[in-house]
């Protein structure tokens, strides 16, 4: 069996890696904002909630939602992403989370409180598609000796927004109100997609031009939902690693 030496000296570090590659700094930034935009608001919601109507219920249903969205996009987000210009995928995700975010605002009573059940669903489904892009884009403007660390700075920054974002987003939500907060949080998505939009790179299209269709994305991924309806014990194995990478960070393309 033979193996591929690797050149150690020539391995890419995280410090020279954001110093010395502006694509990936402003890729990394905009992860950045958008990952603490992802779960800024999420006290914020739940505070909503809980004020307008006095139900664990109700507050619980939240994090369903929140959970149950991306899982059940992620398996056109990778078909997408291999389909189209990555980073306007990231860009258009950013903005249309600012526009969902700010939807957040007319939540006034608790007859309302559906409205931020859908929006809560739009927004981190729509969340779903900017991770595989994220990830897709990285060979494009990442050398093979810097990929190693640029997947692992993601997967790092993801863990430590998880945190980071819930923490500033309780703080402001306290010190300034719920409102207040849904508004920064959607200035966030619009100040993400500036950071991704300073990206530049050539676009390598990876499929012709007939496999970009919708129509063909739509039947691959029925295509796939047919198998996995064949074999429900690898769709419970596919589910379960969702919900792994999910909660860790680790996003596949």
């Amino acid at each position: 069996m033979s193996k591929i030496a690797v050149d150690s000296s020539k391995v890419i570090g995280y410090r020279a890696l954001i110093r010395g590659n502006r694509n990936f700094r402003f890729l990394w930034f905009g992860q950045i904002i958008s990952l603490l935009g992802d779960w800024f608001n999420l006290i914020a919601s739940a505070s909503l909630i809980a004020a307008l109507t006095q139900s664990g219920f109700a507050i619980g249903s939240l994090f369903i939602v929140r959970m149950l969205a991306p899982f059940i996009v992620s398996p056109i987000a990778g078909v997408v992403a291999d389909r189209y210009n990555r980073k306007y995928i990231l860009i258009v995700t950013d903005l249309t989370r600012a526009i969902t975010v700010f939807g957040f605002l007319f939540v006034r009573n608790a007859n309302q409180v559906w409205l931020l059940y859908a929006l809560s669903a739009m927004q981190l489904g729509i969340s779903g598609f900017f991770a595989p892009a994220r990830n897709a884009i990285l060979p494009d403007i990442v050398s093979s000796y810097g990929l190693g660390a640029a997947n692992a700075l993601g997967s790092a920054t993801w863990s430590v927004m998880l945190a980071l974002g819930a923490a500033i987003g309780g703080m402001v939500s306290g010190t300034w109100g719920i409102y207040p907060a849904f508004v920064i949080d959607g200035l966030s998505f619009l100040l993400s997609a500036a950071c991704i939009a300073q990206v530049k790179f050539d676009v390598v299209p990876a499929l012709d031009a007939s496999n970009k269709a919708v129509g063909t994305a739509l039947k691959q991924y029925i295509d796939g939902l047919r198998y996995l309806g064949k074999h429900p014990s690898k769709f419970i194995f596919k589910l379960s690693i969702i919900l792994i990478n999910q909660y860790t960070g680790t996003h596949g393309a």
